[in-house]
């Protein structure tokens, strides 16, 4: 369904009512949205059809999903208390998070698609054709289940699915590009990628040893270099940890800089930092993100963390200053800049940053004043991010 063209539909506050919903009363193409409503009961009719149905804040409610249409086939359901959902419908997902007490019960197994859970407590899914038994989990249930996991009580998700004519809960990891994943499906991946990569490498070899023409043997050597380059990538792929994926986000952010697309590549630097909040460089290069769009605030904040993760970082000094500057506060400036030129003292950027923090300095002392427009400082900003 195109976004543009879905209708959020509200149903919120409401307290001890029966309500039925009708096609008639809704827009077209809703998006069905429950929201802080307490001991009610609600009713999507058969025949009713709408893009998905969202569930929040809501205490001891019952939903009862009659043979209606949901087109995305979604259902999301987070922070909730005591609720009940009862459904005749296909759900493909049914995401839950940070609920306690929920039970979801399926009228026909074949109808259900995937759950993925975060940060649930006694979740239980109802299966009436008992083609499955009762699937109780949660916190409790994963941390027993999954014993040398170490699970978030609010971020980590696990997916639970048919495999195999049984139903399997899994860990979800995330790629190094955020692809959500498991380590099963990831395993199957890499190993039909390397016999891939083999077959390919193969096959160049034994071309190559029949001395073809020199434009056919480099069309093969190339072919060799690309399974190399994809064993490589399989490899880089594997790792999984915040570290890794924190480094490709740096580096995403490294590209959209080096294009000049400076808000986006503060987003991604932002992702970044959330996953490895130990690299100096990455709040080093937001810092300068912030510079370029004149949020001299916050490229202040990043420059001060840099340093306090890397005393001896020469960018984060010389970011600092410019930062300092930008918000007219030379005299600090001037030290930021002069730290700067002590561990790099060759920094023409720093050299000139700080001639004119000195300038602009003196010539408040003279005006008696440091309320200088930030605007007319004429300060030097770097054109680089770093690795």
């Amino acid at each position: 369904e195109g976004k543009e063209n879905v209708a959020q539909h509200f149903i919120s506050d409401r307290t001890r009512e029966t309500l039925v919903l009708s096609q008639e009363d809704l827009p077209s193409k809703p998006a069905l949205h429950f929201k802080n409503c307490t001991d009610c009961s609600i009713t999507i009719p058969d025949g009713t059809t709408v893009v998905k149905v969202l569930i929040e804040g809501c205490r001891g409610c019952k939903f009862e999903m009659s043979h209606c249409a949901i087109t995305t086939a979604t259902l999301e359901v987070w922070r909730c208390e005591s609720c009940e959902i009862r459904s005749a419908c296909h759900l493909g997902t049914i995401q839950t998070d940070l609920c306690d007490g929920l039970k979801i019960e399926m009228e026909k197994s074949e109808d259900f698609g995937s759950l993925v859970q975060a940060g649930m407590h006694n979740l239980q899914v109802v299966f009436k054709d008992d083609k499955f038994p009762p699937l109780q989990t949660g916190l409790d249930e994963l941390r027993r289940q999954f014993p040398d996991d170490e699970i978030n009580s609010t971020t980590d998700q696990y997916i639970t699915r048919v495999v195999n004519g049984k139903l399997l809960t899994e860990r979800i990891v995330r790629l190094l590009n955020d692809y959500p994943t498991t380590v099963r499906e990831q395993a199957s991946f890499e190993a039909e990628a390397a016999k891939t990569s083999e077959a390919m490498e193969k096959l160049a070899n034994d071309l190559l040893s029949k001395g073809l023409p020199e434009d056919q043997k480099k069309s093969l050597e190339d072919l060799q270099k690309k399974a190399e380059a994809s064993r490589h990538s399989e490899g880089q792929a594997a790792d999984l940890t915040p570290q890794a994926r924190a480094k490709f986000k740096k580096e995403k952010g490294n590209e959209f800089f080096r294009a000049g697309d400076f808000h986006q590549a503060a987003v991604y630097y932002t992702e970044a930092a959330e996953l490895d909040d130990k690299d100096h460089t990455i709040f080093g290069n937001r810092s300068a993100c912030f510079l370029k769009i004149g949020q001299a605030a916050k490229a202040l904040a990043d420059a001060d963390k840099c340093i306090e993760l890397n005393e001896s970082f020469v960018k984060g000094h010389f970011r600092r200053g410019v930062s300092l500057i930008a918000l007219d506060r030379y005299e600090e400036a001037g030290r930021s800049l002069a730290r700067a030129l002590e561990l790099d003292p060759k920094n023409a950027e720093a050299k000139a940053s700080l001639q004119m923090a000195q300038m602009k300095a003196a010539r408040a002392r003279q005006q008696g004043t440091c309320d200088l427009v930030a605007s007319s400082t004429g300060y030097v900003t770097d054109e680089s991010s770093e690795g």
